[in-house]
């Protein structure tokens, strides 16, 4: 006959694993969880029909309990009551199931409350007593607390994390594996984070978990057909990829002892511990391999990048130069438009022509023979060599002297004596002239008094520094304030044609002035 008696809270204690080392100090997340991972095989030890994993359910949220199997999270079994409800049993058979019913319902009930208990007692005997007083005292008010909920409230307590925190839990799940150490340990790492960041309320989902698996079983770089195989799965949980590696492992095992036995039934022996140590032996020496093969791939990456940046800089150089070489171009470029202008060379002398002599007036005896002028390049086309003029004026004096000098006055009815001039500013010689009709003007000197391009509407283009249209203190009724070099506005001209600074720097002539004022003394004209 079935016992339908339920075990007690000692009982369930007396068959609980080994404990751990209990927390000490202050509780943290880390530390809770480890408790947590003990408890949960407490929650095993004792055997039940409400799930497969035992009492398992009582210890973790559903979404942690899908993580270890793939059936539905079980339902807390209900109270059944104090006495079995026989209403429609109507012969003893009947009553006898009815009385089965609730006795193993009660059974179930009484042992998930036992569990909770026997779980929230072992919990509490491994946190130090200065942070389980106060619980303590609260709980007298709520004795059947369930143990879910004892374990919620020492979380909110103590089980706060930071963003580091949750980045070294991610750290401690993709720390390195060999298969050496067993496809297990490399599951309950990544079990472990998923557990934590639940925990911390920032759970990862499955796709993540997997992700990082995946990433740490290929870095040993022994399962790339399976992990081609991986891809053809259509389950992808969490759940079904322990399922997977634990099995793909355990054939990687067999393949690499089975290739060092050799053919036949040689493969079908029981691996010894000499087999053990040699494939534990070549999986070390193929994962030193694949790690010397990874350094080189790295210093090759490393290299090829330091010859890109070489090339790099060396174009950089080679520009800066060329750059270099277009900025002297332009500079001896500026300096030879700015150079000052030089004449050219003099003209061969030419044999003196004696003028024409009359009996009133001769050249003098020890006349230096003439030179032809040869006025700056830029002044060819305005200035034209006009001969000297030797034919004085008439006299108006008293007397009837011949005239003398340069052209003075000589007596009534006589005439003027050889007339000579020299050009200011150039230094050349005009010599004496073709033709005695015609008059000497002088050539516009081109070479400004000051180191400025400023013009004034009233008075011109050489001017003292500062002194322009707009600050002029003795303009013309006329006079335009806004007139400049470049826009005279019908301004002066005086000096307007030197474009020569004292420098030697070539400035450009002035725009838009009036026309040239002209002043007539003694058959000249002279250009300001």
């Amino acid at each position: 006959m079935p016992d339908y008696s339920p075990t007690n809270v000692a009982d369930m204690r007396a068959v609980f694993p080994d404990k751990p080392v209990a927390i000490t100090q202050e509780p943290t997340l880390l530390e809770l969880l480890r408790i947590l991972k003990y408890l949960m095989d407490c929650s095993q030890t004792h055997e039940t029909t409400i799930s497969d994993c035992n009492l398992l359910f009582l210890c973790i949220p559903p979404e942690l309990y899908a993580t270890y199997t793939n059936t539905a999270y079980p339902l807390l079994p209900l109270d059944p009551g104090v006495t079995p409800n026989y209403f429609g049993a109507n012969d003893a058979a009947a009553r006898a199931t009815v009385k089965a019913q609730f006795e193993n319902a009660s059974k179930l009930f009484q042992e998930c409350k036992n569990m909770n208990k026997s779980l929230t007692e072992e919990f509490l005997s491994l946190v130090s007593p200065l942070y389980t007083e106060e619980f303590k005292k609260a709980r007298i008010g709520n004795p059947n607390i369930s143990f879910r909920d004892v374990f919620q409230q020492f979380l909110t307590l103590y089980g706060e994390s930071a963003e580091t925190d949750r980045k070294e839990n991610k750290d401690r799940m993709e720390a390195k594996w060999h298969p050496n150490d067993g496809i297990q340990r490399l599951i309950s790492q990544i079990a472990d984070g998923i557990e934590y960041a639940h925990f911390a309320g920032q759970a990862i989902p499955d796709a993540e978990a997997i992700d990082i698996g995946i990433r740490v079983v290929m870095k040993c770089g022994l399962f790339i057909h399976d992990y081609e195989l991986w891809q053809q799965e259509h389950d992808k949980s969490w759940l079904n990829f322990k399922i997977f590696w634990k099995s793909r492992a355990k054939i990687k095992k067999k393949t690499v002892r089975a290739g060092q036995l050799g053919y036949g039934m040689n493969a079908e022996e029981v691996p010894t511990t000499e087999d053990n140590r040699l494939f534990e032996q070549s999986v070390d020496q193929f994962g030193q391999a694949h790690a010397a093969t990874q350094a080189a791939i790295e210093s090759l990456t490393t290299n090829n990048a330091n010859l890109t940046n070489n090339v790099a800089a060396s174009v950089s150089a080679l520009q800066q130069q060329m750059n270099a070489i277009q900025s002297s171009l332009q500079n001896l470029a500026m300096a030879g438009v700015n150079r000052a202008p030089s004449a050219p060379p003099a003209a061969p002398q030419q044999a003196y022509q004696q003028p024409p002599q009359n009996k009133f007036q001769r050249p003098p005896q020890n006349q230096a023979p003439p030179q032809q002028y040869y006025p700056p390049p830029q002044f060819q086309q305005q200035q034209q060599y006009q001969p000297p003029n030797y034919q004085g004026g008439r006299g108006s004096g008293r007397s009837g002297g011949r005239g003398g000098g340069r052209g003075g006055r000589g007596g009534r009815g006589g005439r003027g004596g050889y007339q000579q001039q020299q050009p200011g500013g150039q230094g050349q010689y005009f010599g004496a002239p073709t033709n005695p009709g015609q008059q000497f003007s002088a050539p516009q000197n081109p070479n400004k008094r000051y180191e400025n391009e400023d013009y004034c509407f009233s008075h011109g283009a050489d001017l003292p520094g500062g002194h322009n249209s707009g600050n002029c203190n003795r303009p013309l009724p006329t006079h335009q304030y806004s007139a400049t070099r470049g826009n005279a506005m019908g301004g002066s001209a005086k000096a307007a044609h030197k474009t020569i600074m004292p420098s030697g720097r070539v400035i450009g002539p002035c725009v838009g002035c009036a026309p040239p004022r002209q002043n007539y003394q003694g058959g000249n004209y002279n250009y300001y």
